[in-house]
């Protein structure tokens, strides 16, 4: 948890300063096999101490550490650090022992980071790996997964999807709570997980498997011993066999799917025994927690009691796991004694642990006086329920044989604060069932209201008052058959059923809990069973059946079983239940700085989208877009959502910097990066690579059309265009009987072989012949796309480019296209067989370059200038041209212009 701090200056004492403070104790460790020898140093926060000697005094080592400490939180009256070795060492490392120094630091806040250390300690000359190590014993250890490991986070709610089997309460967290709906909670038996269908985009979370119903029967036939019914299927048949019990006697059952036992009471025996049951619920090829061989054996599980027991619950929650039973005071059938008669045996109720080792009994706990200095002896207790969510024990009481003294009474687990809560209108009840959602309990008596025949009755579990539900039972024959002795109850809540055994009529029968004489029906069918028992009901919450692809963990983690309480260890990248991954990181749009010029750390989605926790994809906001939204996306184009209006490049700004041309035109790349305050490099600026924009088309001289520069696109969005660029013919000239110069530059070239490059605003041509003439070479640099309208011009009478000597030939070329400043010509002699070439500047381009030359208004839509009165195109040396730009003044209107090309000026 984060630290406390403690503010002490509210505090007065009359006996001097008051002083109140934190204690941190943190363990120091050093191991030695032989010798020890070396150094180490400390750190806490980033700071650390000097090396320390292994055999450092310790107060010499409370010193360093409370300096250490100081210089974090500063120097105060009580933040002081003590050290003590432990067992009578005298330093730190001991010769082939391991040490303990105990560190106390006594400061104004608590729960101080862990020390780290890096440790230099030699063992027999050698530096030994892992020598030093620090634990902190009172840091908190418990587990903190989100949703518990259990459930799915909802991002965008805040709440957990916890599925049907937990859910949130405040003491539990998120999902840590079991959803408990009855009186027989069977358990959790698999970790979350998903079923695959044939098309991924449909899997679901588990469904319930199909619920089975497990029962004993208690007859001298081969059918005697456990069963069970998978409640969907067909009840005509004999039911499959789970254990047989020959030579025993069947009796209450209860679930523990956690560990995958059914418990069951041996009447014949006196005892409770279990046989694991995943030959049942483990008949499927996947995964699951359980490790070893399938077994089908029985175990033993108490004592013999030296009395059958009756009743029998399970408290499966976790670390609190009990086998509950009750022990009826006279349990030879047919002979009842009366309380208090000679010979009479007093009725029990015991428990104990679950968890043992299968070939060791399980050590009993009797809570018959706890619950007897509260409400008297008990008589013969019967049927048993628990309560988990107020962690209360009922149970029924059947007292004297058909004498109408039956009761219902309840306890805390541990027997203590027993009451009576129902002592009227029962006679013989012995089964009991809790529906812990609608706070009804339901009673089976064999003996109502004093009659020969029993009935289901149902009353509130903090009322007195019991109503009679069932009496009789609709087997399609009229009249409908009365309920004879129903012994005991169980609740199917997902389907409004009362499950109940009748061993006077050998049936297991079912009702609807809403309206049961409307939905009453015999789970059987035409097979009579042989005496049922102890029913026991599974919700269908085992595994789901051997066809089902269920995958535990979502596919993307290993169940722990049981001894994890079902929690799954994610592969990485996975959490939770392991059905959420991370999404992309990128630097974060926005969030909150941690320090100076520290801000913009890696966030999911770079806090501008929504993680799909399922796919590990990020559902970007609006205007954004990356695996992480870490780009600020390009406008687009209104009706046809192309990007930057087709006429352009979505660059980040480090690309653009990349892009850059200087103010001649040339690429000149610059990095988005220096910072003279952070000195941080171009990748760790935070939106070098996030903030984007539209770089537009540069269109040049295309297809031949040199004479005049074409109208590129503009714009945040590169929807507009620019319009053509002149010379202002207004302009003051510096000699009034000449027009500004156009650039003239001048190369020279010694080379007698090879071949070169030229280079002009990023433009580069193909490979040129060392003695190119002036015509081919002016129509090649005509074709490049940056030269436009130029002339080439060799002082030299011999038409070669390149001279044998310095001097021998100077090539002059001038600019009519480009206006202005132009950038030197650039060249690659790397295949000029050792020549050279230079380039000087022979005359600076003077004139302007100006969009519609300054005597007009550009249109952005249509990129084309309307020209103030008496100006129009131009050739860009004050006469009538094709330029287009609005240089040239001198006739009123141009043919080849037309009307849209004028801008009003009278």
């Amino acid at each position: 948890l984060p630290s406390m701090d403690v503010m002490v200056d509210q505090l007065t004492s009359t006996g001097g300063t008051p002083s109140i403070y934190f204690k941190t104790t943190q363990t120091l460790s050093c191991t030695c096999a032989g010798a020890c020898g070396g150094s180490f140093f400390l750190e806490m926060d980033g700071v650390t101490t000097s090396d320390l000697s292994y055999d450092i005094a310790d107060s010499a080592l409370a010193t360093a550490l409370q300096n250490l400490y100081a210089s974090i939180n500063g120097v105060t009256s009580v933040n002081t650090v003590t050290a003590t070795f432990v067992g009578g060492a005298t330093k730190p490392c001991v010769d082939a022992a391991t040490t303990t120094t105990t560190i106390v630091f006594q400061a104004d806040s608590g729960n101080l980071p862990t020390l780290g250390v890096t440790s230099s300690i030699t063992d027999g000359g050698a530096i030994a790996e892992g020598a030093m190590s620090i634990s902190h014993p009172n840091r908190g250890s418990k587990d903190s997964f989100l949703c518990n490991g259990i459930g799915t986070c909802k991002f965008d709610i805040g709440k957990c999807d916890c599925g049907d089997y937990y859910t949130f309460e405040d003491a539990f967290g998120g999902c840590g709570k079991p959803v408990i709906n009855t009186s027989s909670w069977v358990g959790v038996e698999t970790c979350p997980g998903v079923v695959l269908q044939s098309d991924p985009t449909l899997a679901v979370d588990k469904p319930s498997s199909e619920a089975r119903l497990y029962f004993a029967m208690s007859a001298n036939t081969s059918n005697t011993g456990l069963h069970y019914y998978a409640t969907g299927g067909t009840f005509d048949l004999t039911p499959p066999t789970l254990f047989n019990m020959t030579n025993m006697t069947g009796g209450s059952v209860a679930l523990d799917l956690s560990e995958g036992f059914v418990y069951f009471v041996d009447k014949l025996g006196g005892r409770i025994d279990r046989v694991q049951m995943y030959n049942v619920t483990k008949e499927k090829p996947y995964k699951h927690p359980y490790s070893g061989d399938l077994e089908f054996t029985r175990q033993y599980f108490t004592p013999n009691q030296n009395a059958a027991p009756y009743g029998l619950a399970l408290d499966l929650r976790w670390h609190k796991r009990y086998a509950y039973w009750t022990v009826p005071g006279d349990n030879t059938e047919g002979t009842f004694k009366t309380y208090g008669d000679p010979g009479y045996k007093e009725g029990k109720i015991k428990r104990c642990a679950l968890d043992k080792g299968a070939a060791t009994l399980c050590t009993e706990e009797d809570l018959t006086s706890t619950i007897a200095a509260a409400v008297g002896g008990l008589r013969n207790p019967r049927g048993i329920a628990l309560d988990l969510n107020a962690e209360k024990m009922y149970w029924v009481d059947s007292g004297n044989e058909t004498v109408a003294d039956g009761k219902v009474y309840m306890s805390n687990l541990d027997g203590s604060s027993a009451t009576v809560l129902i002592d009227k209108n029962l006679t013989d009840p012995y089964g009991i069932a809790l529906d812990l959602v609608n706070s009804h309990m339901y009673i089976g008596d064999r003996h109502e209201a004093g009659n020969t025949n029993g009935a289901i009755g149902r009353a509130h579990m903090g009322n007195s008052t019991i109503k009679w539900i069932i009496r009789r039972i609709n087997e399609g024959s009229s009249p409908w058959t009365r309920v004879q002795d129903p012994d005991y109850i169980a609740l199917d809540m997902n389907n409004d059923k009362i499950i109940f055994t009748d061993t006077g009529r050998r049936k297991i029968y079912f009702a609807s809990r809403t309206e049961p004489h409307k939905k009453t029906g015999v789970y059987t069918g035409v097979h009579i069973i042989e005496n049922p028992q102890g029913i026991a009901f599974d919700h269908g919450h085992g595994y789901p059946d051997a066809s089902t692809p269920y995958y535990d963990c979502y596919g993307h983690g290993t169940c722990g079983g049981f001894a994890s309480n079902f929690k799954c260890t994610c592969d990485d990248g996975y959490f939770g239940n392991c059905n959420s991954t991370m999404c992309p990181v990128g630097p974060a749009w926005h969030d909150e700085a941690v320090n100076e010029n520290s801000a913009h750390r890696m966030a999911e989605c770079s806090n501008r989208g929504t993680c799909i926790r399922r796919t590990g994809e990020c559902k970007c906001q609006e205007g954004f877009s990356g695996g992480a939204c870490e780009r600020l996306d390009c406008p687009s184009d209104p009706e046809t959502g192309i990007e930057c209006s087709g006429r352009g490049s979505c660059l980040s700004v480090e690309l653009m910097g990349f892009h850059r041309r200087n103010s001649l035109g040339d690429p000149e790349m610059v990095e988005y990066s220096y910072h003279s305050q952070t000195n941080k490099s171009h990748h760790q600026l935070w939106d070098a690579q996030m903030l984007q924009g539209c770089s537009c088309d540069t269109y040049w001289y295309t297809d031949g059309i040199w004479t005049h520069n074409l109208s590129d696109p503009m714009g945040y969005d590169c929807s507009l265009q620019t319009c053509p660029f002149g010379d202002n013919p207004n302009r003051p000239k510096s000699n009034m009987s000449q027009f500004q110069e156009f650039e003239m530059q001048s190369l020279a070239c010694v080379a007698t072989t090879g071949t070169f490059r030229i280079k002009f605003k990023g433009d580069l041509s193909d490979e040129l012949a060392y003695n190119i003439g002036a015509v081919q070479l002016e129509d090649e640099l005509q074709g490049m796309k940056t030269f436009g309208n130029i002339s080439v011009a060799y002082t030299s009478a011999t038409d070669s480019f390149c001279s044998g000597t310095v001097g021998g030939n100077v090539v002059n070329v001038t600019f009519y296209s480009e206006l202005g400043e132009q950038p030197l010509i650039k060249y690659d002699t790397t295949n000029l067989g050792g020549g050279s070439i230079t380039v000087v500047k022979k005359v600076a381009g003077e004139k302007e370059n100006h969009q519609c030359s300054n005597q007009g208004v550009c249109n952005y839509q249509t990129g084309a200038c309307e020209c103030f009165n008496g100006y129009s195109s131009s050739d860009g040396n004050g006469n009538a041209g094709l330029r287009n730009d609005c240089g040239y003044f001198g006739i009123s209107r141009s043919a080849q212009w037309g009307e849209g090309n004028w801008y009003g000026m009278e």
